[in-house]
């Protein structure tokens, strides 16, 4: 993984937006080159970006071992979780294991186990949509209960929403089509990072603009580039503005 691969994703973790972590010493046009791999951040700029992030400098020079939570998710790999802070990556593993351990007891027939380890997992992990359809299988077979399924729009966008988090939006876009409520905000907004992501900026305003009262802190800083790219300067200039306001 790169660089400014795993700055992006240390910042997204950390819930900042650009313009909060390039606090007054770069821009958050160098930022946005740096993440997106355009160009590499000198020591210094990696030592300032560490401190703001709140994590070592060698955290963003070398391959996160948790990187292995989102290729187990792809995967369904069982993966015994790590020790250590509990990351969203680090509760997705723990998630992953506890099924696997469920799926071991009702193949054996263990289904009280089986019961009290789906009972005891974290369901507000931000993953779960992605899982739940295995989990409620799993609770079906070892309770009897009715097999309740979970609506799978969400699935398709949290799919979406982790493809364009890695910078792949044509696999989001996949997921998108796929998706049936179009007219669904989640749906809009996704798809509008699409359109940013691929460049077409008039596009992305087009679905994203109505959505930033919703979501300001993410959508603002994608309106004031796109706002930018296309020279429209005012209105790239009151994006930025209303993000300093937040």
């Amino acid at each position: 993984m790169e660089v400014g691969e795993r700055i992006r994703q240390a910042r997204s973790a950390a819930g900042m937006t650009q313009q909060a972590l390039c606090g007054e010493k770069i821009t958050r046009n160098m930022l946005s080159m740096i993440e997106r791999g355009v160009n590499k951040p000198s020591l210094e700029t990696l030592c300032y970006l560490a401190e703001q992030l709140g994590c070592p400098v060698d955290a963003l020079l070398t391959d996160d071992p948790l990187d292995a939570a989102r290729t187990a998710f792809g995967e369904g790999a069982p993966i015994p979780p790590p020790e250590g802070p509990r990351t969203p990556e680090a509760r997705l593993l723990t998630a992953l294991w506890d099924l696997h351990r469920a799926e071991q007891a009702v193949a054996e027939e263990k289904l009280p186990l089986a019961r009290s380890v789906l009972e005891a997992m974290d369901t507000a992990l931000p993953y779960w949509p992605l899982l739940a359809q295995r989990y409620h299988i799993l609770l079906a077979k070892a309770t009897g209960a009715p097999l309740e399924l979970p609506d799978q729009d969400d699935i398709l966008y949290l799919r979406a929403r982790d493809a364009l988090d890695r910078g792949d939006h044509h696999r989001a876009g996949q997921y998108l089509d796929a998706a049936e409520h179009r007219e669904d905000p989640q749906w809009q907004t996704l798809r509008g990072r699409c359109r940013f992501l691929a460049g077409d900026h008039a596009a992305a305003i087009a679905l994203l603009a109505p959505l930033a009262d919703r979501s300001p802190k993410e959508l603002l800083p994608l309106l004031e580039e796109s706002y930018a790219a296309l020279g429209d300067h005012k209105n790239a200039y009151l994006c930025a503005k209303k993000l300093r306001e937040l």
